[in-house]
């Protein structure tokens, strides 16, 4: 099966970006053609320019993919930045470029990392004008250096960001080449687009086991003497060093955000590399009555040990399987503090906090519980004819490395609106929608407030600890509902109907996936748009940041990096509990 031309483009252009050229491939056997096939003598023509300023840029990397034919060509533009593909046949097209410090992109794409607009040329047919605007890319540059204040050459370089994968926002690799510092410890990083970022430096090698000479024994050697060697045991163990982090620390939850703007040149992200080692953590897990758990059930169950701070700039998680005995054992542990858990089926659950220096640690006990319950009530206010408080579907949903595939926990409100929410391990969880069944109560009734303990938790994680869970949880449903609407023209007056409106929170902290306070609208014909409304759409009260763009993907509105973006772009606004508001938008 051919592969995707999107997948095909993309390893075209990692491909030319980091070698400059391309191999070109043996003649393959030909497939059965049609029997008249046009000939291939199609030609696209086109020019590479600076988004920003329409600068045509001289040896940029181009790369074009036929849709249907499979066809892939690889060229450089000329010193106006045009370029030529001749030879072609007839197909479907896509067509990017790619040149440092630049961000890669598409023909026709709206932005950086979009689908493009695909070039059709028909037999014979010669194609011109094609456009390919590659945005300015961001850098990051610094001087790292050792543990004795020198220069660290050839200390390996790397940028870690953050990506959505389910319900989790998690710290990833960025999609940046890996660098290495040169003799003055010096690194630079450039070609990204604008976001968050933390930057990770690693030593370039172990230290191996090295014996001190004495004074003699050097004397000995200049003189052409044998001297005593240091023997080298099987068992020897070389050191394991863990990677440092900005400012200049080996502990992840301590390493600094670095945002940076579109095409903005961040300098002097200087720091230390720390000879901080890994560590083995070793441990048994003990069954609820004493002695280590047998092989049944729980062998073959995870023990998961993630970052203990839920305020960290990234989590670390790292997984071991439970062997014979109950044993379980997590291989080159960076330094940090650290909560190790495991949960079973029947909702038993054991956890222990654990520090690593860079020591192994061994001997750790995790004694199995029984399932942790919460308890609470659900009130309704509003001038609506209140429903019945009993039968209402409550659910509590996972939000923790440990348990994000877990289905939810419910619990059934009773008569007088109380609910228990059962089989709980410890972990960080948000009270989900109250479901009315087949009820017009559905569409009436909207979140107002969650409240632990005497706090406002609404859209917020509850911290559930295994010796100090929650005692009482209110949840409040109201049915007053707010609105956002308005109307998107272009400068001439006229609807602008290929954009897309999105809404947000003005509060960093909010910006958390599957928030209520963060939607998107497509204008109507006329431009129109409007959010929230009676019942589950309505926006909550709050200050909001409402902007238009040219496209967004699915989820897209969740991305931080997205988000911090259009905030510079956006218009505030204020929301009070009850309002509609009015907020027309013009594209200039």
């Amino acid at each position: 099966m051919r592969a995707a031309p999107a997948v095909l483009l993309a390893v075209a252009l990692a491909a030319i970006g980091s070698i400059g050229v391309v191999a070109q491939s043996p003649p393959q056997p030909q497939r059965t053609a049609p029997p008249a096939a046009a000939p291939a003598s199609g030609v696209i023509q086109g020019v590479v320019v600076a988004a920003d300023t329409d600068t045509p840029l001289r040896l940029a990397h181009v790369v074009l993919i036929g849709a249907a034919t499979g066809t892939l060509k690889v060229t450089s533009t000329e010193a106006d930045g045009r370029f030529s593909f001749s030879g072609i046949p007839a197909d479907r097209y896509t067509v990017g470029a790619s040149k440092l410090p630049y961000i890669g992109a598409l023909a026709g794409a709206k932005r950086p990392a979009r689908s493009g607009t695909p070039v059709v040329v028909a037999a014979g047919a010669t194609v011109t004008n094609v456009v390919v605007r590659l945005p300015p890319g961001a850098a990051i540059s610094g001087v790292i250096t050792n543990d004795l204040g020198q220069p660290a050459l050839g200390t390996f370089v790397g940028l870690r960001t953050w990506q959505m994968r389910g319900a989790e926002r998690v710290m990833v690799n960025a999609q940046a080449p890996m660098t290495g510092t040169d003799e003055r410890g010096r690194y630079r990083i450039a070609g990204l687009p604008p976001g968050d970022y933390i930057v990770s430096a690693m030593p370039s090698g172990a230290a191996l086991p090295v014996k001190m000479q004495t004074t003699s024994e050097v004397d000995a050697a200049l003189k052409g003497k044998a001297t005593p060697t240091l023997p080298f045991a099987p068992t020897m163990t070389l050191d394991r060093y863990a990677p440092s982090y900005y400012p200049g620390t080996a502990r992840p939850e301590s390493a600094v955000v670095i945002t940076i703007a579109p095409g903005e040149d961040r300098q002097n992200v200087d720091f230390r590399v720390e000879k901080a080692q890994t560590a083995r953590v070793e441990g048994t897990v003990i069954a609820s009555g004493g002695g280590p758990v047998g092989n049944d059930p729980r062998a073959g169950a995870r023990v998961t040990m993630r970052t203990a701070s839920t305020d960290a700039a990234f989590q670390t998680t790292y997984n071991a399987v439970i062997g014979p005995e109950g044993r379980f054992t997590f291989g080159s542990v960076a330094p940090g503090s650290y909560v190790a858990s495991m949960a079973m089926q029947n909702g038993d659950f054991a956890s222990a906090a654990i520090e690593v220096n860079g020591i192994d640690v061994t001997g750790v006990q995790m004694v199995m519980r029984p399932p942790i319950a919460v308890r609470g009530r659900i009130v309704f206010a509003g001038a609506e004819p209140l429903p019945a408080l009993g039968g209402r579907q409550i659910s509590l949903k996972a939000s923790t490395p440990d348990g994000q595939n877990m289905a939810p926990a419910v619990g059934l409100t009773q008569a007088d609106g109380s609910f228990e929410i059962a089989r709980l391990v410890p972990g960080r969880y948000k009270v989900g929608a109250v479901s009315f069944g087949a009820s017009v109560d559905q569409l009436k009734w909207a979140l107002q407030s969650v409240v632990v303990d005497g706090r406002d938790l609404t859209d917020r994680l509850i911290e559930v600890g295994a010796d100090a869970p929650p005692k009482d949880i209110v949840v409040t449903y109201t049915d007053r509902w707010q609105e956002i609407s308005g109307r998107l023209q272009l400068s001439s007056g006229a609807p602008a109907t290929d954009y897309s409106v999105v809404v947000f929170p003005a509060d960093r902290n909010d910006w958390v996936y599957e928030s209520r306070r963060i939607a998107i609208a497509r204008p109507s014909s006329t431009g129109q748009f409007t959010f929230g409304g009676p019942g589950p759409a309505s926006l909550p009260p709050g200050n909001y940041l409402i902007a238009a763009v040219t496209d967004i993907e699915r989820g897209e509105q969740f991305s931080v990096p997205f988000l911090t973006a259009l905030a510079a772009q956006s218009i505030p606004l204020t929301l009070a509990a009850g309002e509609r508001k009015t907020q027309d938008l013009a594209i200039k």
